[in-house]
């Protein structure tokens, strides 16, 4: 077989190799790249140091995008945290002020004004603020007018009539 250094730019050869039978079945006569020419062994050198640099630069990106996405997350599980405190909390103070017998139309406006950090402390500033200015005393029914319906002599609103002086003064036929 005859070894002839060819140019990698150009695919030309002035000499064919010679082709074997352990070549053409898939197996490399060289067993190590020092037996490869010198321009692939520098081809190979080349392309491993490349292989080599893409992956640190992929290692560096990956390890800054799951920095990012971990300050990221760990950003909204700050604020979900918050806003859950908030509706416990919120949910607290109205349950201090329906347990404190606060009309339902006081609720929301009671329940703001309570104050305290444990479930403890709002309730007693619930009752407090309850028996200081009795937001818990229910309106005042209006007593039924006790002529309504009950003599015997009027006159039914909507009976006749009511109906027949009422198109008696429109021209209406009835």
């Amino acid at each position: 077989m005859s070894e002839e250094v060819t140019d990698p730019t150009t695919s030309e050869s002035t000499d064919t190799p010679e082709v074997t039978e352990s070549q053409s079945q898939g197996k490399a006569e060289a067993e190590s790249v020092e037996d490869l020419p010198k321009f692939a062994q520098k081809l190979i050198a080349d392309l491993r140091e490349e292989a080599k640099n893409n992956r640190v630069k992929g290692n560096e990106k990956a390890k800054k995008a799951s920095e990012d996405t971990k300050a990221e997350y760990e950003a909204q599980f700050t604020n979900l945290s918050a806003e859950k405190e908030h509706a416990e909390r919120q949910l607290m103070r109205v349950r201090a002020a329906v347990n404190a017998g606060i009309r339902s139309d006081l609720i929301d406006d009671f329940s703001s004004r309570l104050k305290g950090e444990t479930e403890e402390e709002i309730n007693e500033d619930a009752k407090r603020l309850a028996e200081a200015f009795g937001g818990s005393e229910k309106p005042k029914e209006r007593k039924a007018d006790p002529a309504q319906g009950k003599q015997p002599d009027s006159i039914p609103l909507n009976g006749d009539p009511v109906m027949n002086l009422m198109a008696e003064k429109l021209n209406i036929p009835i």
